[in-house]
């Protein structure tokens, strides 16, 4: 599972946290700002394929 904003990958640091469990991910962001707003995509793979989904997260 990997997580992506406007196409770059996000890891672990600073007010992102990416967690992944067995079965499950959640992309935390704490205290978000204007410029965190963007395309959020998650990428999931396994042996049979790859399948997306997309999101667009905006801040006020």
């Amino acid at each position: 599972m990997s997580w992506f904003k406007d196409g770059i990958e996000l890891f672990d640091g600073g007010s992102v946290k990416v967690v992944k469990e067995l079965n499950q991910s959640r992309l935390q962001i704490k205290d978000c700002l204007r410029s965190d707003s963007g395309e959020i995509k998650i990428r999931l793979k396994n042996p049979f394929g790859t399948t997306e989904a997309f999101s667009r997260l905006i801040v006020v």
